[in-house]
């Protein structure tokens, strides 16, 4: 808000940031260095006119506690200027670091915001808001600003923690100065209150942040709406209302938002526990863990091309492809056979497929979990041609299909606000579509260029082993060959067991040059292939398409003026509220985005077909590849296995061969040394002789008595 120009030094107040109950927070710029501060000091200038001396004594507690208080979630208190400081002022003024990104109230009233935030939002908002577990006592948009950072993140901070205010009926409207709608109903009742007032706040703070709107009857005041709550059982979670006024709890939030439906589950569970309406039934401190472990849940997103369905799952590092496949047919009737994944990048899905997507998108340096936008994986049915079907999981919430239908039909203020907050939502969802399906043909033809590559090292190693295999072949044809004709040269008789080996050898070597066709088709296939996907690199239509901005400038005009018109519908007057309009002007440009919509994706599904075509190319041409390198595989164990038989048989042969040989050797010599009849007769005559000669002489030494020398003489 601009007020009259004050100086003080070097310092110029450029504005009012807003007050409190107590408070007034300004900004000052310094004229030399544009330095910012803002100050936080008492809006009175006698406090002793407007506060108790519990108040002031607060107020003293609430400042020291900031400058003590060291927090990257809460604004931080900096050292006051000499030239803005008052020594003569009875409370102490609170200087804290500005903050240039706004309050989280500005954010939430952007029309685009209307029905919540983008998910990567509501994730930082929630961790960082309750990381650190601190009680505020009112905890409210107004009092989170952000903090936009050098690497271009959000840092959300609190102010105004509340220190100085009394958590009781008769001080409510003195304390608490704006909206009550965030304070816990105990506090309206007189009841006695804890921790638990800050579980109810953030409960509807994290409900506002998901869908745009507060859970319980946001345009009833405290008086109106605690009655009508206090009746609702302890799953219900927000309260909508009809035409006619009637109020209906539901036990979920509404689905017109921009989280995944996984998410959304979990945040569902929590606010089970944080609106309860009984106070000890809110979770006390066990909230904290419960909403850090549901942020610190692992998410990615499947976008079906087929269908243009988006589904959410929750993974773990033992997650396996199986695993997520079947989830994926479990909602989609797609068998796991059909499903042809691309992840971001283009990157091949592995078989560890959860610690993969972990790894690389959702931990950081030091292995802590980070926040960032939900992996999308791209997934379409290989058994179907990728067809872009108009209205194929289009969903219109009611209260946009009703002024689709009659445009020209008069409709209340609050009931056209709602319609026209889904007309703005409906455009989203078609945009994301459109950017999800951009973001996808890229990452489809990175997958072509990564599949093309893990299908050349395939063909390369087929190549490789065919060629050992192939030389091993013409190296053992020539080897039975040879042992075939010497055998016949040097044998008369052949080996059976030889010949049946050798043959069954052959027979086998004939399987291997029958296979060099098929090798060398698919050698050229690879070419073909390759070269397809070098086309496609190359296709002037496919890089100006990726050059191209996610967001077509032409569709872009169109949501800025949906935007706008839901914009002029909030801004206006109280007599303009109480008149009826009519939807014509919403409706024209909602048909302007569905015709955009529509010509845009039917471009993108033919750019997407063609090499969705080169993939499945791809995906066959791998399997056959890997069938023939078993085949190669196959016949390499077996020649090994037979060429070992041969020789054996071989060995065998020559062995057997050699002792026939030896023995009948043998007995030839045999033969050729031997005497006759005649000269054995003779031959033993001659010895008989000898022999009784020797007998005779003996006998004659005995009688005699001969000398030894006779004997020896002998």
């Amino acid at each position: 808000m601009a007020e009259s120009e004050i100086i003080m030094g070097k310092w110029r107040r450029e504005q009012i940031l807003g007050s409190g109950g107590f408070g007034v927070v300004s900004l000052w710029i310094h004229l030399d260095t544009n330095e910012r501060i803002a100050l936080k000091q008492c809006r009175w200038s006698d406090a002793n006119a407007g506060m108790s001396q519990k108040h002031k004594e607060r107020w003293r507690q609430e400042v020291d506690i900031m400058h003590r208080l060291d927090c990257p979630n809460v604004v931080r208190a900096v050292t006051i200027p000499p030239a803005l400081d008052s020594p003569k002022s009875e409370l102490p003024i609170l200087g804290m670091e500005f903050c240039s990104g706004g309050d989280l109230r500005r954010v939430l009233n952007k029309p685009a915001n209307s029905c919540g935030l983008t998910e990567l939002e509501v994730r930082q908002i929630l961790r960082q808001l309750q990381s650190k577990r601190i009680i505020h006592r009112d905890l409210k948009p107004e009092n989170v600003v952000l903090q936009p950072q050098t690497d271009g993140s959000i840092l959300y901070k609190l102010i105004d923690l509340g220190y100085a205010k009394e958590l009781d009926q008769s001080s409510l409207c003195s304390s608490f100065v704006g909206t009550l709608q965030y304070l816990a109903p105990e506090l309206f009742l007189s009841k006695q209150y804890s921790s638990a007032v800050d579980n109810w706040s953030f409960g509807l703070l994290a409900h506002e942040i998901m869908v745009g709107r507060r859970p319980f009857l946001p345009n009833y005041s405290p008086a109106q709406w605690i009655p009508i709550v206090s009746k609702k059982s302890s799953s219900d979670i927000c309260a909508n209302v009809d035409k006619d006024g009637n109020v209906s709890f539901s036990k979920e939030i509404s689905i017109y938002n921009q989280i995944c439906s996984s998410l959304k589950f979990n945040l569902e569970n929590y606010l089970r526990m944080v609106l309860e309406w009984e106070p000890k039934k809110r979770g006390g401190k066990m909230v904290f863990q419960m909403l850090s472990d549901i942020l610190n849940k692992y998410i990615v997103e499947v976008f079906v091309i087929n269908s243009l369905e988006c589904y959410s799952y929750e993974i773990t590092e033992d997650t396996k492809l199986l695993d997520l496949q079947l989830l994926i047919d479990s909602n989609t009737s797609i068998n796991c056979n059909n499903q042809y994944l691309v992840l971001p990048k283009g990157l091949i899905p592995q078989e560890n497929i959860g610690k993969q997507i972990i790894d690389y998108w959702y931990k950081k340096d030091d292995n802590q979990h980070k926040d960032t936008q939900t992996i999308c994986i791209l997934m379409f049915d290989k058994s179907k041609v990728s067809e872009y079907n108009s209205y194929s999981a289009c969903v219109i919430p009611q209260s946009v299909e009703e002024i689709m239908l009659n445009p020209t039909e008069g409709m209340a203020y609050e009931e056209q606000k709602n319609a026209w907050r889904h007309a703005v939502w409906v455009a989203q969802q078609a945009i994301k579509k459109y950017v999800t399906l951009h973001e996808g043909f890229k990452n489809i033809l990175m997958n072509c260029l990564s599949s093309q590559n893990e299908m050349q090292k395939v063909s390369q190693k087929v190549n490789v082993e065919f060629s050992k295999l192939f030389a091993i072949t013409q190296f053992f044809k020539n080897s039975i060959k040879i042992n075939l004709e010497n055998c016949e040269k040097f044998a008369s008789n052949s080996s059976t067991a030889l010949l049946r080996s050798s043959k069954e050898a052959l027979l086998e070597l004939r399987e291997v040059y029958a296979m060099s066709d098929t090798v060398n088709n698919l050698f050229m296939k690879s070419h073909s292939i390759v070269d397809k996907v070098i086309d496609a690199q190359r296709n002037p239509i496919f890089n100006a398409f990726i050059k191209s901005k996610p967001i077509d400038e032409s569709i872009t005009s169109i949501y800025n003026e949906i935007l706008s018109a839901f914009d002029q519908l909030r801004k206006r007057s109280k007599e303009e509220r109480s008149r009826r309009y009519d939807n014509t002007v919403m409706v024209k440009l909602l048909c302007d985005c569905f015709q955009l919509e529509e010509k845009l994706m039917k471009n993108i599904y033919s750019y997407i077909r063609k090499l969705i075509e080169i993939l499945l190319q791809i995906q066959i041409h791998e399997r056959d590849l890997q069938l023939i390198t078993k085949s190669v595989s196959v016949s390499m164990h077996k020649l090994n296995s037979l060429q070992i038989k041969v020789q054996n048989d071989l060995w065998s042969y020559i062995e057997s061969t050699a002792k026939d040989k030896a023995i009948a050797e043998t007995n030839i010599n045999a033969m050729n040394s031997s005497l006759t009849s005649d000269e054995l007769v003779t031959e033993n005559e001659k010895l008989m002789k000898s022999i009784e000669t020797i007998i005779s002489r003996m006998h004659s030494v005995d009688s005699n008595d001969s000398s030894d020398d006779s004997f020896v003489h002998l």
